[in-house]
This record gives structure tokens, sequence and C-alpha cells, in this order.
């Protein structure tokens, strides 16, 4: 909002009361009626009524405010076509998986809904170039973005939706319940603050190229999350962020890639991956093995070596080259391993938490909501 705007609005704020006072005084008679609430007929917040406000008495704003939004952020209004869409994919993939997966995990969802959930068209922008998908406050509030791209059939945009939806709702569990006891201690020493963006790293191939999806943005890569154990770099933000991200990406991920992403491997598994780095290397054709090769073989050649020896030379080299990388590749994965083993403790504990606490089985739900992801990619309800 701009000087001029304010200044216009303080302007007529107090033209306003200037003549609230001057027109009304204690001699004047004031006639008031008592106005009747009419109930909307609007068939959107028709349905919005029956199924959120009359079952969780939860109100869904999807009619433009900018009291939702800091005046300092751009973003746009829903549009009404997927307005009723984003609230059966909020009970399809939250609040019936709950309700499903449970007696406990039935009564934890209507205990702990919303009172409110925003949808906001767009995406929204902060100062320091990051996007917010959404956000809950004080345990009351959750706010849905890019809700206008709505498509089940974008795996990416539902999984995208789905995070948010289920981390907002984590946030809502940990600061009406508390965190799991002793959790935040685990990782304490890794929490980065406001610098968690300094974490943010992406997949690239062997020449160090950013790899990109088939919508051509970058591949995250998590590792430098990982190796502090936790899941992504906005989750070394803080303890809070750290379970709100380990619940969400749980429930969100397919079983197998989150165990080969996020949980620990044996010694012999790392001792297997490295001896393969260092098989292939000696295998390999690439330009740059054949490079290294060829250097050692043309400068034992100079030094008046024979073809054989020359040969070795080039061999050798490939073979040191080999070992380093065999020797990184080992350094990494466990750095890497140490971090899993300390997501999976803080894993374990979550799950007993909900356990313990809700009647809530994690699996059970994340198996729910896998199972329905998978069904929108084909199509089926």
């Amino acid at each position: 909002m701009t000087t001029m705007k304010i200044n216009n609005k303080i302007l007529f704020m107090f033209l306003a009361v200037l003549t609230l006072f001057t027109s009304c005084d204690k001699d004047d008679e004031l006639n008031y009626e008592k106005r009747e609430i009419v109930e909307s007929t609007d068939e959107i917040d028709l349905f919005m009524k029956d199924h959120f406000l009359d079952k969780y008495n939860c109100a869904i704003r999807w009619k433009w405010d900018d009291k939702f939004v800091a005046i300092d952020y751009y973003v746009s209004p829903p549009m009404r076509e997927v307005v009723i869409k984003t609230a059966e994919m909020v009970e399809d993939f939250w609040v019936n998986p709950f309700i499903e997966s449970s007696e406990g995990g039935k009564a934890f969802i209507e205990k702990n809904f919303p009172p409110e959930i925003v949808f906001i068209g767009s995406e929204i922008l902060n100062q320091n170039g990051t996007e917010t998908l959404g956000f809950a406050e004080a345990g009351v509030r959750i706010t849905l973005t890019e809700v206008n791209q709505f498509d089940l059939k974008d795996e990416k945009w539902l999984k995208t939706q789905l995070h948010t939806i289920h981390h907002e709702f984590t946030h809502i569990v940990h600061q009406t319940y508390k965190l799991p006891n002793g959790f935040e201690k685990i990782s304490g020493s890794f929490y980065s603050g406001n610098s968690w963006t300094t974490l943010v790293d992406y997949q690239k191939n062997a020449k160090g190229e950013v790899l990109r999806d088939e919508d051509g943005e970058p591949i995250f890569d998590h590792s430098p999350a990982i190796k502090r154990g936790v899941t992504t770099a906005y989750g070394t933000t803080n303890e809070f962020e750290d379970f709100a991200e380990l619940v969400s990406n749980f429930i969100i991920t397919d079983a197998d890639e989150f165990n080969d992403t996020y949980l620990p491997v044996s010694d012999a598994e790392i001792q297997e991956a490295v001896l393969k780095v260092y098989n292939e290397i000696i295998a390999a054709t690439t330009e740059e093995v054949i490079t290294i090769k060829m250097e050692a073989f043309y400068a034992a050649y100079l030094e008046g070596k024979s073809i054989e020896e020359c040969q070795a030379a080039g061999d050798k080299a490939v073979s040191e080259y080999a070992i380093k990388k065999s020797v990184e590749k080992s350094d990494e994965l466990r750095a890497l391993n140490s971090g899993k083993i300390i997501i999976k403790e803080k894993l374990e504990m979550t799950k007993a938490y909900y356990q313990n606490n809700f009647d809530v089985d994690l699996e059970n739900l994340r198996d729910i909501v896998q199972e329905r992801i998978v069904n929108a990619q084909k199509g089926e309800e």
C-alpha cells in the first residue's frame, strides 16, 4: 500500500469520525433496528456448511478477504470453479484418511479440526524470494495456496497441496499438545534458523549440471539436511518445522521412496555401493576416464616407456581415480547414514507419540493417502 493510499485512508477515517460526532448528540433519538442474519443460498456456501461448518465447526474462507494475507504480498483469489473441488480434495486426502484409519483417527481429526481454512488462488511470494505454500496460525487456521492450478492428475501439484495440508495440521498438533517428549533435543545443535535457505541444494549430473524435472524445475537434493538428521532444508529451521516436515513427508511420500531417501542402510549396503562406483569407473568409456588414461599413457610415453608400460600407467591412473571417487562416495554415504539414523529415531518417536496419545497409526494413514494419490494419477475416484 502506498503512502498516498495510507494517508487517504487515514483522512477518510478522520472525516467519518468527525461526521459521527457532529451529527449525533445526546438529544438525538437513535432508531436502531436489529437486522436478521440471512444465510447464504450460494451453492458453494451451502456445500461448505454441509461438509465443514456443520460437521467440524470449520469455516472455509474462499471469498476474497485481504485480512488473511499481509498487505506486502501479491496474491490472487481462488476461481469459483475450483473451490468445491479443492474442498473435496481436503476431505478425500486429509480428513477421510484419518477417519478411515482408526476410531482414534476419527476422534482426533474431529477434535483438532481448525476453525478456519483459507483458500488462496495463487502462491504467496516472500520478500526473501522464497514461496509460502501455506501456513497455520496458532492452531486455528490453515491457509492453502495455488488452488487455481487444481489438477489431481498432476502429481507434483497434488503432493504439494497434500504436503501443505499435512504439514500445517502437524503444526496444529504440536501447538495444541506440544512435541513428543525429547524430540527437540535429538537435532538441537543442527537447527539453522533463518539460514535454512543456505542448505537448499539441487541434484546434479556428472558434469555438475543441475537436473530438472519435466516442467523444467530444478530437482531438490535433500542431502545437506539429511546429514543433519532432518528431512528437508526448511525442516532445519527449528524443531517445530522439523516435526511438521517429518510427518508430512512420511505421509505423502511412497513408502519405498521414503525408506530409500531417509532411512539408514547397513554397512554391507554402503560397501556394495562403493564397490559399484569403483567398478563402473574402471569399466567406463566416458570422456573423463579416457582423458585420465590417455594423459597418463602419454606422460609415460614421453619418458621413453614401452607400450606395455604406457598402458599400465594409464590403467593405474584410472584405478587411482576410481579409488579416490570410491572414498568420496564412502564418506558421503556414511555422512548421510549418520543423519538417517537420527531421522529414524525421530520417526519412531513420532509414530509412538501419535499411537499412544491419539490412537493414530501413521503408517496406516500413510497407506490410505498413498493409495488415493495413485488412484488420482489414474483418474480414479
